[in-house]
């Protein structure tokens, strides 16, 4: 069994564990390193003609590929997870999960214990402009947010909406101030409904 071997693109003497395996050679190992293999076909994929054959390559196995993505996703679910969220949000999962745990185990805003509509994940809740991380929601509460495109007045406006319609005395002094939003929502609401 061979324990080194020389690597002509490199000119060096290696051990025989940075070979990858080739069963077709004689020794039973790949003619060059893995560092220079892996920098040679880096360089290749970075070429115009690599760049060339591997659209080429995408382009005639889409089933192919999309089938190898649900399976590592259904095999990998954490591993899958993970690297989102780091791609992302820059944070890993472990991290999310302690967000979590500092939320007690649910929904910053409504306390749900699981992400829900089916969904495996929980939101991560962050201000798009500076990326900060703000929280993590069940799928409902982001929507909610997303869907009012985080406007204070149009959350608070739905709120005295809502309350309003189900016949609660809102106490305004819980509120701090009288939203603008919730205001005009309120007036709109007694014009409607004559009181």
């Amino acid at each position: 069994m061979v324990t080194e071997k020389y690597c002509p693109a490199c000119k060096i003497t290696k051990p025989a564990d940075q070979f990858n395996k080739r069963i077709a050679l004689k020794d039973g190992l790949a003619s060059w390193c893995r560092s220079c293999s892996n920098a040679c076909g880096t360089k290749y994929r970075n070429s115009d003609k690599g760049k060339k054959k591997m659209k080429e390559w995408e382009n005639n196995n889409k089933e192919k590929i999309r089938e190898y993505h649900k399976k590592s996703h259904r095999k990998y679910p954490e591993r899958n997870k993970n690297s989102h969220y780091k791609r992302t949000y820059g944070v890993t999962l472990e991290q999310v999960n302690g967000f979590l745990a500092a939320q007690k185990g649910g929904c910053a805003i409504c306390a749900a214990k699981e992400p829900g509509n089916s969904a495996t994940s929980w939101h991560v809740d962050h201000d798009h402009k500076t990326k900060h991380i703000r929280g993590i929601l069940c799928f409902a509460c982001n929507l909610m947010l997303g869907n009012s495109k985080e406007n204070i007045d149009t959350l608070m406006g739905g709120a005295v909406y809502l309350s309003y319609h189900k016949g609660w005395d809102l106490n305004i002094s819980q509120w701090g101030a009288f939203p603008p939003g919730g205001l005009k929502m309120a007036e709109n609401c007694r014009m409607v409904n004559g009181k």
